[in-house]
């Protein structure tokens, strides 16, 4: 047998699994949902790039061309190509005329990395001084009483 070779038996992988469980660190929801977060927000980065990298290179082509160069074929295939092309394409209309998408993956692009820029500073610290001034109590001027007998 495999055992009798120096050789450590197979554990069936759901016990294994359990082994490990019982070794890690049980993550909470607050943690998974932080990674679930991290992944989207990874997954829009890379797609805002995508986007805001192929319309900066609208100079590389001629706005009237309709197959894309060699080498984006190339680098990405004939279809992510296309893609880059139709970006690149629309980077040379006008300001007013070109699309929504682009301008939002810029804005999404811009907001990531404004965000990743603020967390890597850590938090910042207030120094706050509170002064607790204590007013003196009003003198009212004393009057006398006459209690009824």
């Amino acid at each position: 047998m495999a055992a009798s070779k120096g050789i450590a038996p197979t554990r069936p992988v759901d016990e294994q699994k359990a082994q490990l469980a019982k070794i890690l660190p049980k993550k909470d929801a607050l943690a998974l949902q932080q990674d679930r977060l991290q992944e989207l927000q990874d997954q829009l980065l890379e797609r805002s790039l995508s986007i805001v990298d192929s319309s900066m290179r609208f100079a590389d082509i001629d706005p009237t061309t309709t197959e894309p160069p060699q080498a984006w074929i190339d680098e990405l295939g004939m279809d992510g190509a296309k893609v880059r092309l139709r970006v690149a394409q629309s980077a040379w209309a006008a300001a007013k005329d070109a699309p929504v998408g682009i301008k939002v993956a810029s804005s999404v692009l811009v907001g990531i990395l404004k965000a990743k820029a603020t967390e890597k500073q850590g938090p910042r610290t207030l120094n706050v001084a509170v002064v607790h001034m204590t007013a003196p109590m009003p003198q009212f001027p004393e009057q006398e009483i006459e209690v009824g007998k």
